[in-house]
């Protein structure tokens, strides 16, 4: 195994390539969506690529962890519901995260291969949380959890898990599906988050200044990639310079062998260095 590391200037960046073979793949075919799609609020973007056997066994792993150690009652019948949804996806997973004004959001988006596996998954899944032990848990914290489709305007038909106390929202999560996809959000303001990956207002972010040329240098890579804001990420403040600091990162797996690519402007390891003290 190989590990020295290169690092060379590019557009403003910096960039370092530890390198654990250097085979190049492509993504599959059909997979066009990069970190860089999502909307230009986001602080991190990611883009996952795994193939058919490692999205099986992920979903299986993540089942038993959970009926395993339960957080919840039923844990059991919530891990299976949510295996079937996770074995009915394709390719692509994005995930999208933004410190808002609302407190954090989370929001992602998944292509879907059998559409009524997934919508059989979501059914099972709002059954599962609906059940008496569930409620009766969290009752004893005070909390009440409801979930079941809804409509919403702008966004149609989706399922909302909306976890409350005292009438007051703790936490929402919303699911959209429709053909081949499938959206989600959670936060305070689960509604916008949702709305903004449907239908971006403000551009994608790799259309900002600095992000493309991050996007670029990764190249293309068929595992998975990251994009962070470490400026709006890093505690303290940010000393009047409101620039927004960008690191992307890649990753490709060829034959066993782990190819990581990893470059920032210059700026960003001075972010970076509070949040790994």
């Amino acid at each position: 195994m190989r590990s020295p590391s290169r690092s060379r200037g590019r557009a403003g960046c910096s960039s370092s390539t530890p390198t654990w073979g250097l085979a190049r793949q492509a993504r599959p075919a059909g997979v066009g969506r990069s970190p860089g799609s999502w909307t230009a609020d986001a602080h991190v973007g990611v883009a996952l690529f795994p193939g058919d056997a490692s999205r099986v066994s992920a979903a299986s792993a993540g089942a038993s962890w959970l009926a395993k150690r339960p957080l919840l009652p039923n844990a059991e019948a919530i891990g299976a519901a949510l295996r079937e949804v996770a074995e009915a996806r394709g390719e692509a997973v994005l995930f999208g995260y933004e410190r808002s004004s609302t407190g954090p959001m989370l929001y992602g988006a998944v292509d879907v291969r059998d559409d009524e596996r997934a919508k059989a998954g979501l059914a099972a899944l709002v059954k599962a949380l609906e059940a008496k032990e569930v409620s009766t848990a969290l009752g004893a914290r005070g909390l009440v959890l409801k979930a079941g489709p809804t409509v919403i305007e702008r966004l149609g038909d989706v399922t909302r898990v909306r976890l409350s106390r005292d009438e007051e929202t703790v936490s929402a999560t919303l699911v959209r599906q429709t053909n081949g996809k499938l959206s989600f959000a959670s936060g305070l303001d689960a509604s916008s988050a949702l709305r903004k990956v449907i239908a971006p207002e403000d551009g994608a972010l790799g259309a900002l200044p600095g992000v493309r040329a991050l996007v670029d240098l990764t190249g293309p890579e068929v595992f998975g990639a990251a994009l962070a804001d470490v400026g709006a990420l890093a505690p303290g403040p940010r000393g009047g310079d409101e620039r927004r600091i960008w690191v992307a990162a890649a990753v490709r797996v060829t034959g066993g062998r782990v190819v990581l690519r990893a470059v920032a402007e210059p700026a960003a390891l001075e972010r970076v260095a509070p949040l790994v003290k």
